[in-house]
């Protein structure tokens, strides 16, 4: 039964990549075209929030570091390895490794096995990188918009941000990648409401609401497209993927991630 689970979810994570495939290709030509016809247009054709947003210096969360923040490091300073984590907020792959391996993760670094570093994505809202600027896409804006609650979660503490995060990767709140429902603040705050943490924090919903963090999740999103990294989720312990022993894949299942990440210290 637990082998029938995991391919079925090596299938979705599969599935789900293919379809971001063409919604990637997409982007590029819509990124052309606007290349071509830049000249007839008048101004940056993105939404005023965003606009806006590029135009602000970047206030950063505080538990950051690096070029404007965007060095998201959680953990024990004690910890010797670091595992980053590259995620879409929309990203429903990301969401199915959250909920089968999120937990452990958690634990590992209260437990100080490894430093996590957070990276956040916006590609599914169709965003690319323009030059040195993050060129806002015509898929939705809820993975920025997600991104930047985060910030605002991350500001309150390592322990809110994790949990929110968790939140909305949750069945009960993760919308599907089409659906731009994290494009909607009001969502977003009832989505806080389920953590502790955030729930009735007036400066955590203040920020939300003032989107103090959205020139921070674009320069996220431009260090993001910077990586090289083309898809979400990827995991990467002490500079290497982390997959199954076979090499081939995300571990899709809590033993598949304890065998990796065990294995992958041994070797250290």
């Amino acid at each position: 039964m637990q082998s029938r689970r995991v391919s079925q979810a090596s299938d979705e994570v599969s599935r789900i990549r293919k379809r971001r495939a063409v919604v990637a290709a997409v982007a590029a030509v819509l990124l052309g075209t606007a290349a071509v016809v830049g000249s007839l247009l008048s101004g940056d054709d993105s939404p005023p929030r965003w606009k806006e947003a590029a135009g602000r210096p970047v206030t950063a969360p505080r538990h950051t570091s690096g070029p404007d923040g965007t060095r998201v490091l959680l953990g024990r300073p004690s910890a010797s390895h670091t595992l980053q984590v590259y995620e879409d907020p929309r990203c429903p792959g990301c969401a199915l490794v959250e909920r089968v391996i999120g937990a452990d993760v958690r634990k590992d670094v209260r437990r100080g096995k490894y430093r996590l570093q957070y990276v956040g994505a916006t590609f599914l809202d169709g965003d690319s990188l323009d030059g040195d600027r993050v060129r806002t896409g015509a898929f939705g804006e809820g993975s920025k918009a997600a991104l930047s609650a985060l910030g605002a979660a991350l500001d309150t503490g390592e322990e809110a941000f994790l949990a929110y995060k968790d939140a909305l990767y949750s069945a009960r709140f993760h919308p599907d990648e089409r659906d731009d429902r994290f494009g909607d603040e009001d969502y977003l705050l009832e989505v806080a409401d389920s953590v502790p943490a955030l729930r009735g924090n007036a400066a955590f919903h203040q920020a939300v609401r003032d989107r103090t963090y959205d020139a921070w999740a674009l320069a996220m999103a431009r260090a993001f497209q910077q990586s090289g990294t083309t898809a979400t989720p990827k995991l990467v312990l002490d500079g290497q993927d982390l997959t199954t022993a076979d090499g081939g894949s995300l571990p899709l299942s809590a033993e598949q991630y304890r065998e990796a990440v065990d294995r992958r210290l041994a070797a250290r």
